[in-house]
């Protein structure tokens, strides 16, 4: 992994990566991406996602990506990228990160829990 990427990912950082390690996608794919696997309508604004893609591209974890065949779009200013192989070591590692605490909150029976801590009650 490169010396400038450090774990944990912020997390849109780490969904970016996620939506783009199979596909390329531009942002308003990826927006769309990250809205369906989250199911978060209010998932993810223009501003926040430019500059993470800058940032990921800065890293070394994204590149811009030639348009897809299939593409339709005429919009030459639209830009697609995707996941490098250092981007998919570092997704890799967050995502066994995010395993350990996941197995960290079962062990302590947070994720099966009674049915008031799924309702938000304490």
């Amino acid at each position: 992994m490169s010396g400038t990427v450090q774990l944990p990912l912020p997390a849109w950082d780490f969904q970016i990566l996620v939506a783009v390690l199979d596909e390329a996608r531009h942002g308003y794919a990826i927006v769309q991406w990250i809205r369906d696997q989250t199911g978060t309508p209010d998932a993810l604004g223009t501003s926040t996602l430019y500059a993470a893609l800058k940032r990921l591209s800065r890293q070394g974890l994204i590149a811009e990506a030639p348009r897809p065949a299939g593409e339709t779009s005429a919009d030459e200013r639209r830009r697609y990228y995707r996941a490098t192989a250092e981007g998919r070591a570092v997704a890799r590692a967050e995502a066994r990160r995010i395993h350990q605490l996941h197995g960290l909150a079962e062990h302590a029976r947070l994720l099966s829990g009674p049915a008031r801590l799924a309702k938000g009650r304490s």
